[in-house]
């Protein structure tokens, strides 16, 4: 086992402060691609997309993932995570006006 499954491994198995659930529209390829091993990517055929879970301590790394991705997406979980998202999404309409 390398030295990065290890980590992967070791980290998975702590608790985590969030559980992030989002509903993504599209092709989940590039779901899988910016999560990686750090959270799961699973179908949604009856809305025509997919559904990405993480187990996170900080929601600094989902708001990267749903960045990278480039699709419409709904936060179902958590409620920090929309939160946060707000005022992300205000920080950065203040600074293209």
């Amino acid at each position: 086992e390398d030295a990065l499954t290890f980590v992967q491994s070791g980290i998975r198995q702590m608790p985590q402060r969030y559980a992030v659930r989002v509903l993504v529209g599209g092709d989940p390829d590039p779901v899988v691609r910016a999560v990686g091993h750090w959270g799961t990517v699973e179908p949604d055929p009856d809305r025509g997309g997919c559904v990405l879970t993480m187990n996170v301590d900080s929601l600094q790394w989902p708001m990267m993932v749903l960045a990278q991705i480039e699709a419409d997406f709904e936060v179902e979980s958590p409620p920090e995570l929309r939160t946060l998202l707000g005022s992300t999404a205000q920080r950065f309409a203040r600074a293209t006006s």
